[in-house]
């Protein structure tokens, strides 16, 4: 595979092509209680970061139920998504907060499958970086790169190379501040998905735009949406900031009331439900997560 420079290039470290793939999540992952279901994951390394280059909000039809759920759009189509790895809470910046984990292959096969991205379609991509003698995440970078970074350049060549895109959200690289490639998954817009044959759900749905929490909820106020909105700002507890999607604080309306209440619900066993996604004893997680600390309104 050929590659063009770029004047932020990424350069592939000696990393093992089979070792743990950095994922980045910003949505309901980053919470205990948004992992539910998804079964304990194998998670080597964690930290906060935080992301640049992208658009953080609510748009994107859900899969399991009828609520929008989170999606990150790229801003600059000629540059990389960007993420600063960062030390200490800070739910007060302005940029999106979002979790790194770093998780073995198998792992990130089934966060794709809840993503909508079938898990043999990432073990062909496996299996492509291999041949490369690349990790995954190179893999996906020198596709970005080769397409200059326009997105839907990147998903046409990565549908090409393994024959296979979906509606739902589409694994895309992210620069890590430390120099090295990581995979988060983006839902396809108007952008496309890579073929013409597979009409992005944004699109199907006729929800394009990146919705505001409260924009979301004027066209979603229901139990279920309330739920997502939860499990996303639960993040706040592991010190991530979502002050972006907050934009400025919830408010004293009966809405910003009813969802402090609903969070307020969840608090108290967040940490734990976290730990059990994970894996992680609890000195590990407050070693790494030290003072996490809520955003005050």
């Amino acid at each position: 595979m050929t590659s063009t420079p770029h004047r932020r290039d990424h350069l592939p470290t000696a990393l093992a092509v089979d070792a743990p793939v950095p994922l980045i999540v910003y949505g309901s992952l980053m919470s205990g209680f948004g992992m539910t279901g998804l079964g304990r994951l194998d998670v080597t390394a964690a930290a906060r970061v935080r992301l640049e280059n992208c658009r953080r909000g609510f748009g994107k039809k859900s899969q399991y139920g009828d609520r929008y759920a989170m999606l990150l759009e790229v801003e600059r189509g000629d540059d990389p998504i960007r993420a600063t790895i960062v030390e200490g809470g800070d739910p007060d910046a302005a940029a999106p907060g979002a979790l790194l984990l770093e998780i073995p292959l198998g792992d990130l096969a089934r966060v794709a499958l809840r993503e909508g991205y079938a898990p043999k379609a990432v073990e062909s991509l496996a299996r492509a970086a291999r041949a490369d003698g690349l990790a995954l995440p190179d893999l996906l970078w020198s596709v970005a790169r080769d397409a200059e970074f326009d997105v839907r350049g990147y998903r046409t060549r990565l549908f090409e190379l393994i024959h296979y895109t979906t509606p739902h959200y589409i694994p895309h690289p992210a620069l890590l501040s430390d120099g090295r490639a990581a995979i988060t998954f983006l839902p396809p817009g108007r952008e496309g998905t890579g073929s013409a044959d597979v009409l992005a759900v944004r699109v199907a749905s006729g929800m394009e735009r990146v919705l505001s929490l409260r924009e979301a909820w004027a066209l979603k106020p229901n139990p279920g949406q309330l739920d997502y909105f939860a499990m996303c700002l639960l993040g706040e507890v592991h010190g991530l900031s979502l002050a972006d999607v907050l934009d400025g604080g919830l408010g004293d309306d009966a809405f910003s009331a009813m969802l402090r209440r609903h969070i307020d619900l969840e608090v108290a066993a967040e940490v734990g439900r976290f730990l059990e996604a994970i894996g992680w004893p609890e000195e590990r997680y407050r070693a790494t997560f030290s003072s996490p600390r809520r955003r005050r309104d």
